[in-house]
């Protein structure tokens, strides 16, 4: 059995501002600091570890034609920490070869409301570059390890429609449709003297579309 505590800084900042009366700017800054120690009561040893500190920088611009409009574009960086299991190894002590993940996401899309705000619409597309992307590597039965994925590229167009109709004084009718369409590879992975980059990303489904109609 292990014990694992962690500890953490996450310092941020943001700041807006408005250029005119249709233009916006939003940037921002956060800092990560992780350290973590693990109590392995099996083997009577405490280990301590951590991990380098993380800046993520955020920078969007927005552009509102009017109150029923919103087309933006944003650069920021993120970044993912391994859950506990993924920190160990199989034996049970810290692995010291697994790192967070991280990341650039380009995104420009847009917001907007047409037919007196009836119909309200959602539109993006990204292009998101990962590197040490973390997975779970099979090493015996019902026995799985975190390990870092080399690079991958996520990329595609998402979109939402929502609509509401009032058919009565007492009922109304909502409907919507969401889509995601995606490209996920892996650009440069590989493992065990196996390469796997070009392949698509596995866990992930690349197409989702979801519907709905409700009466209210």
């Amino acid at each position: 059995a292990t014990n694992q505590k962690r500890n953490f800084y996450n310092v941020f900042s943001q700041i807006r501002t408005l250029l005119s009366a249709k233009f916006e700017i939003q940037a921002g800054l956060n800092y990560n600091k992780t350290q973590f120690e693990l109590e392995n009561y099996s083997l009577n040893a405490t280990q301590n570890y951590s991990y380098d500190a993380i800046f993520s920088p955020q920078l969007s611009f927005l552009y509102k034609p009017n109150e029923q409009q919103t087309v933006y574009f944003s650069a920021s960086r993120g970044f993912s920490l391994p859950a506990t299991e993924e920190t160990l190894t199989s034996s049970g002590t810290i692995n010291p070869e697994i790192k967070p993940e991280n990341g650039y996401n380009f995104e420009i899309g847009g917001k907007f409301y047409f037919f007196n705000k009836s119909l309200y619409t959602e539109l993006s597309a990204y292009r998101m570059q990962i590197k040490d992307l973390l997975v779970s590597k099979r090493v015996g039965n019902d026995q799985y390890v975190g390990i870092n994925a080399g690079e991958t590229l996520h990329q595609g167009i998402e979109m939402m429609l929502n609509h509401t109709t009032q058919i009565s004084q007492i009922f109304t009718v909502n409907s919507y449709l969401a889509a995601s369409l995606g490209n996920y590879k892996f650009q440069n992975f590989e493992d065990n003297g196996n390469n796997y980059s070009g392949n698509k990303l596995t866990g992930v489904p690349a197409n989702k579309v979801n519907a709905g109609l409700s009466i209210n």
